[in-house]
């Protein structure tokens, strides 16, 4: 308990730091209403809009009331759509998410057991294709990935639609550059943590007992070589919009990645500040979940 109780502190800490990082980066990058305003508008009309907006305000009193509507729930309004900051960014989550999780599933469900296989069979045929297939995903940024795939599939072949995800189709492409990236990270640490462990005195002493090849394999060394990769789960899940933003952008997905950079371009402060606010969150609360399953996994990190 007092490890979960620590942890979670310390979360908490580091939400609040983000919080005010980012209030006070917005701050400084300029003013919005310099951005939206009309051109040829009156001192007497930018004074009302800076006023209607609290921007005339002291920083410091920005600060508290912006603060006080993250604990009532009230996040602002966008400057541009003047539409409230959850239904503008809970409008276009549901494609980001569709998308990220797509290719998290598909890059589980492909990447770890090639990592698995590919440190049992270390010198087969499979094995070399399986790595090359790593490196190449690490060495091909997905936006890359994605040009390329556009004008294979699209321009030359006409197999797929480049633009949005009204069908089933049009996610194949997308899901497909997302998961390239995710599934090589997946293949190297699942490989790696399996190589340290397939070398430990209680594997061969498990193999001497006359145990299964599965039951050595799946029950005493993958569960301990399962930390490592709980690692790279954890960050993955937890840059999502990072790693979303550019695919999103190549094939013109509206999704909250494209949001968050247009609210940066056009200091759209409370589109901005909620979507580093929610990004921050999720890694931080991802980072959390690691430590705890980290502690589940092995009791030892609980007395630290």
């Amino acid at each position: 308990m007092r490890f979960v109780i620590i942890r979670t502190l310390r979360a908490f800490l580091t939400i609040w730091g983000v919080i005010t990082l980012t209030f006070i980066a917005t701050r400084i990058a300029g003013n919005p209403i310099d951005n939206f305003a009309p051109e040829g508008l009156s001192n007497e009309e930018y004074n009302y809009l800076m006023e209607y907006f609290g921007l005339n305000e002291s920083y410091f009193v920005q600060y508290i009331s912006y603060f006080k509507g993250i604990i009532e729930g009230n996040f602002g309004f966008s400057y541009f759509s003047f539409q409230p900051v959850t239904e503008v960014f809970f409008s276009k989550l549901p494609n980001t998410l569709a998308l990220f999780g797509y290719a998290f599933l598909v890059s589980l469900i492909i990447g770890i057991p090639l990592g698995i296989y590919a440190a049992i069979y270390r010198n087969s045929i499979l094995t070399t294709f399986i790595m090359a297939l790593a490196f190449t995903g690490y060495a091909i940024p997905n936006y890359i990935l994605a040009i390329f795939a556009i004008l294979l599939f699209s321009f030359t072949l006409h197999l797929l639609p480049t633009v949005g995800l009204e069908t089933p189709y049009h996610y194949i492409m997308p899901v497909g550059c997302l998961a390239m990236s995710m599934l090589a990270g997946k293949i190297r640490y699942s490989r790696s943590a399996m190589l340290d462990v397939l070398n430990e005195d209680y594997i061969r002493t498990a193999r001497s007992k006359g145990l299964s090849e599965r039951i050595v394999i799946f029950k005493h060394a993958f569960r301990n070589a399962s930390m490592p990769i709980v690692s790279i789960l954890g960050l993955q899940i937890a840059g999502f919009i990072a790693a979303v933003v550019l695919v999103e952008a190549v094939f013109a997905i509206d999704g909250i990645g494209n949001l968050i950079v247009k609210a940066a371009i056009f200091s759209n402060y409370p589109i901005l500040q909620y979507g580093v606010m929610l990004w921050g969150s999720i890694v931080v609360l991802a980072t959390l979940l690691v430590d705890l399953t980290y502690a589940l996994l092995d009791p030892r990190i609980r007395v630290n």
